[in-house]
């Protein structure tokens, strides 16, 4: 009942005159609850806010109408979510595109990065290095495991699997690639995500924005964000001017949207002013530092 007084604050203005009225009604809970019940102001107020309205009155009428918490709780959950992707069935990544002097010959002459280096470049944007069980050695098919924080915000422990990956060479895509390192949470990469590990593919990619990946990604919008990534300055490894004969990337085409939830890979092709055409694998680039973006595969076996 105090909340009804509340709410019917402008009912303290009756003249003496229906003091008795105002009595009997609020001795009868039935007739009370008759006169509140037409009440519009609290919902018409709150579909206001979802809409964009004052946010001040959305706050307000949350608290005091029980059916709209369900739905309340619904709408704060998708703008909780507006920080990234949610992190079930996700997967986060490290791409170490340049190894330095952490890549060293093996016995066999065969590129390798010892256990405490390959530590080094997954822990480079954490607290401290990762644990690594063993070396790495550089070539397709080989693999080794981490532990380390999943994020550099969350103190969570995760399983990372570090992989061999080939990345472009400045000079040109149709040259040879050179060795660099992926890791990925998890033991292994699901289903067609695995394409971007062939040693037939050199990766690339960047980050985007926090908000990136939130729903899935249009292939239209996923079209227009890979030709970005291929013309601009920001990628891990610019290729905007790794094409031969000096042509430029004028066009992609995606064939399918993109899912952060499920990671799957998106077949797209890129078209040069040269008339060539490259394809292309996308997956999604939840990276390490918490920025979202994309991971894209250039492959070298079916450029023109």
């Amino acid at each position: 009942m105090t909340s009804a007084r509340t709410v019917r604050r402008p009912w303290t203005a009756v003249t003496a005159l229906t003091a008795g009225a105002l009595l009997t009604l609020f001795a009868c809970g039935t007739g009370s609850e008759e006169a509140r019940e037409p009440e519009p102001v609290t919902s018409e107020e709150n579909d206001a806010s979802d809409a964009g309205g004052v946010p001040d009155s959305g706050s307000d009428e949350g608290d005091e109408t029980d059916e709209g918490d369900e739905g309340a709780m619904s709408s704060e959950g998708e703008a909780t979510d507006e920080q990234g992707p949610s992190d079930e069935g996700s997967v986060r990544m490290k791409f170490a595109p340049d190894l330095g002097d952490s890549a060293t010959s093996g016995q066999d002459g065969t590129p390798t990065v010892g256990a405490e280096e390959l530590g080094g470049l997954l822990g480079e944007n954490l607290a401290e290095d990762a644990d690594c069980d063993g070396e790495l050695v550089l070539e397709e098919g080989q693999s080794q495991q981490c532990q380390a924080p999943d994020s550099i915000e969350d103190g969570d422990e995760a399983t990372w699997t570090a992989h061999p990956v080939q990345v472009p060479t400045q000079e040109s895509l149709d040259q040879d690639s050179q060795p660099a390192v992926l890791f990925t949470t998890g033991d292994e990469l699901p289903g067609s995500a695995r394409q971007i590990l062939d040693e037939d593919i050199s990766l690339t990619g960047a980050g985007i924005g926090a908000a990136f990946g939130i729903e899935e990604v249009p292939a239209g919008e996923l079209s227009q964000s890979v030709l970005s990534m291929l013309t601009g300055d920001d990628a891990y490894v610019p290729v905007d001017q790794a094409l031969p004969d000096g042509a430029t990337w004028v066009d992609v085409a995606c064939e399918d949207p993109l899912d952060f939830e499920t990671f799957e890979a998106a077949e797209c092709t890129a078209t040069t002013s040269g008339g060539g055409e490259w394809q292309l694998v996308v997956v999604p680039g939840s990276y390490i530092d918490n920025d979202q973006g994309l991971l894209l595969g250039i492959s070298t076996a079916d450029d023109s």
